[in-house]
Order: structure tokens, then sequence, then C-alpha cells
């Protein structure tokens, strides 16, 4: 009689073993999913984010011309107002 219990329990202690082992693998596939999701949109954000450091670099290049032409404008009417 005290076979049959104790052989009741490991069946269930196996069953409920098996059932969260199968828990655990399902998650774990949902996690490796989301991972691969998120590593797409990480390697999309690097592939926008190329052409907008180019677009700076060009913005401030063409802002330090800015400058130049600014100053070079402004040493001319003072030269014009001296002469």
């Amino acid at each position: 009689m005290v076979w049959w219990i104790s052989g009741a329990v490991v069946g269930i202690a196996l069953l409920v073993l098996i059932l969260s082992v199968g828990a655990l693998l399902r998650r774990m596939r949902t996690l490796r999913r989301l991972g691969r999701r998120l590593q797409v949109s990480a390697t999309d954000a690097q592939a926008l984010m190329e052409p907008i450091a180019a677009l700076q670099q060009r913005a401030e290049s063409m802002q330090e011309q800015l400058l130049t032409m600014e100053r070079q404008l402004a040493a001319r009417r003072e030269r014009a107002a001296a002469g």
C-alpha cells in the first residue's frame, strides 16, 4: 500500500516537472523571438543613423562656410565704410 502512494507521489512530481519544463521551453522560445526582433530593430536603426550622421556633418561644414562668408562680408562693409 505504501508503495502505491509513494509511486503516485513520484508520478505526480514527474508530471509537474515535465509540464514545468514545457512551459519554460515555450517562454524561452518567445524570448528568443523577441530577441531576434530587437536585433533586427537595432540593425535597422543603425542603418538609418548613418545617413543622418552624414547629413549632420554636411550641415556643420555648410555652417562653417556660412560663418566664413559672413566674416568676409562684414570685413568688406568695414572697408567700404572706412574708404
